[in-house]
């Protein structure tokens, strides 16, 4: 005799969001870095599994990108969220883009999810004093001391310098001036 048993399921799917869908990281100086977050989070009813290296950049400009925090794996319950930290860190000035790839058993996307990052770096100067202070000694009253202090550039944009823009700082301000023997403007 055949035994015929009645069988009910609900079937069950795993759906990725993220937010926010793209990145911006504005303008980054070259020697610098920045960070953004975004936010990987499950709204299927089922699990939502992102394997170990399934996170990951594409594009040209991929290897300026890192993610620091909240990398895969990751395992997502119904409703449950994970914050993600990208770093950009130019290698070189201009416009800089890539892909983030969230690979996952999503059904939603095809078990691929993609995040644009985009950013722009940029040169900037660093100015440096050489010496970086004097000790003037003893001076008579009303006569003066003169000392020469070089201005270089260890940055990687032009810096301009001009001596209207220096501003002094300490104690006896009064009895201190800058005295322009470069012709500034001047660019280094």
């Amino acid at each position: 005799n055949p035994l015929n048993v009645a069988l009910t399921g609900k079937g069950v799917i795993s759906a990725i969001s993220v937010t926010p869908s793209s990145l911006d990281f504005g303008t980054v100086a070259l020697a610098d870095s920045a960070d953004r977050t975004i936010t990987v989070s499950n709204i299927g009813d089922g699990d939502l599994i992102i394997p170990d290296d399934s996170t990951y950049f594409v594009g040209a400009d991929a290897s300026e990108f890192t993610i620091v925090i909240g990398g895969a794996p990751i395992n997502l319950a119904q409703g449950q969220s994970n914050q993600m930290t990208i770093r950009f860190k130019p290698a070189d000035t201009g416009e800089r883009d890539a892909t983030l790839r969230i690979v996952s058993n999503d059904t939603t996307n095809n078990g691929v999810f993609g995040v644009p990052v985009t950013a722009t770096g940029i040169a900037e100067p660093d100015i440096a004093l050489n010496p970086t202070s004097w000790n003037y000694g003893s001076v008579f009253l009303n006569s003066s001391a003169a000392k020469t202090f070089f201005v270089t550039n260890e940055g990687t944009a032009e810096l301009v310098v001009n001596i209207n823009g220096m501003t002094l700082l300490g104690e006896d301000l009064d009895e201190f001036d800058v005295v322009d023997s470069t012709g500034a403007p001047f660019t280094v």
